[in-house]
C-alpha cells in the first residue's frame, strides 16, 4: 500500500522544477522584452528630439538648420545634435531614472566645458527628472503619453569644445560622403572661361 505513494514526491518535484524553469525562461523574456522596449522608446524619443530641433530648437528663435540622430563616434555622441542658426543645441535623451543618474558619470558632464552644444536639454518622459537634478545650464523637456513635448526648463548658454563640435560635424561630413577637398565661391573674371 505505501508502494503506491513512494513515486509521488519525485513527480511533484519534477513539476515544480518544471515550474521554476519555465518561471525562469519567463523572467530572462520579461527582462528582454523591457530592454527592447526601451531601446525602442529611446530610439523613438531621438527622432522626436531631431524633428524638435528642425522645428523649433531648444534656444529661443534659432532652429537648427542641420541635426543629426544619435550618431555614434569617439568623443561625445548625442542622441540628437542640431546646427546652424548661429548656435548649436544638443538633447540628451534618458528613458529610465537609472540611465540618467549613470550619465551624470561621463567625462563630458563631469566637465561640461569639454562637451559639445552650447545649448544642452534633457529629454525625458513626463515627471522622470525634475529641475532640481538638473546640470547647471541644462534645460529639460518633457514628452507625454501622446507624444507632445513640453519645455519644462530653458537651457542656458554654456561654454563648450568648439573643437569637438568641429570634429563632430567633419565627422557628419565625411559619412555623407563629402570627401575632403577646398571649396571656393568667389569668382573673378579672370576665371570666366571663353
Amino acid at each position: 500500500m505505501f508502494g503506491d505513494y513512494e513515486n509521488e514526491p519525485i513527480k511533484i518535484n519534477e513539476s515544480m522544477n518544471e515550474a521554476v524553469n519555465l518561471q525562469e525562461t519567463l523572467n530572462r523574456q520579461i527582462a528582454y522584452d523591457r530592454v527592447l522596449s526601451a531601446a525602442f522608446l529611446h530610439r523613438d524619443l531621438c527622432f522626436k528630439a531631431t524633428k524638435y530641433l528642425r522645428n523649433k530648437g531648444i534656444q529661443p528663435f534659432h532652429k537648427s538648420q542641420y541635426v543629426v540622430c544619435e550618431l555614434e563616434r569617439v568623443g561625445e555622441s548625442p542622441d540628437a545634435f542640431g546646427f546652424g542658426g548661429s548656435s548649436t543645441q544638443l538633447i540628451e535623451v534618458k528613458v529610465s531614472r537609472s540611465d540618467f543618474l549613470s550619465d551624470k558619470k561621463k567625462y563630458w558632464r563631469q566637465y561640461p566645458e569639454h562637451g559639445i552644444g552650447k545649448f544642452r536639454s534633457y529629454l525625458c518622459p513626463e515627471g522622470m527628472i525634475k529641475e532640481k537634478d538638473l546640470p547647471k545650464y541644462w534645460g529639460l523637456l518633457w514628452v507625454n503619453e501622446k507624444g507632445k513635448i513640453t519645455e519644462i526648463v530653458k537651457p542656458e548658454a554654456q561654454p563648450c569644445n568648439h573643437i569637438e563640435k568641429l570634429n563632430l560635424i567633419v565627422s557628419i561630413l565625411r559619412r555623407e560622403g563629402i570627401a575632403p577637398r577646398i571649396f571656393s565661391y568667389k569668382n573673378y573674371s579672370s576665371d570666366a572661361v571663353s
